[in-house]
């Protein structure tokens, strides 16, 4: 248990610095990116959160920055 609460209250840290970053926009989840994450998942095999974050790119900028090469090739068919 005591293991367990040390890495919950990491988990908490780690996440909590995430609000520090500068520049850093929080999107919701609107209908139109759960609709595309979803059609993203069927098209291409990926995870929800994978699925999520090409969906949210697709609606604003069309950028990831990332060096998980699940992305290229989404990039290649709808990024550009």
């Amino acid at each position: 248990m005591a293991a367990e609460q040390k890495s919950l209250g990491q988990n908490i840290t780690n996440v909590s610095r995430i609000f520090e970053l500068k520049n850093l926009e929080w999107i919701p989840l609107i209908k139109e990116i759960f609709l595309t994450a979803s059609a993203l998942m069927e098209e291409y095999d990926l995870g929800a959160f994978d699925a999520y974050m090409a969906a949210t790119a697709l609606s604003k900028d069309r950028i990831i920055v990332s060096s998980d090469h699940v992305y290229d090739k989404i990039t290649r068919n709808k990024m550009h």
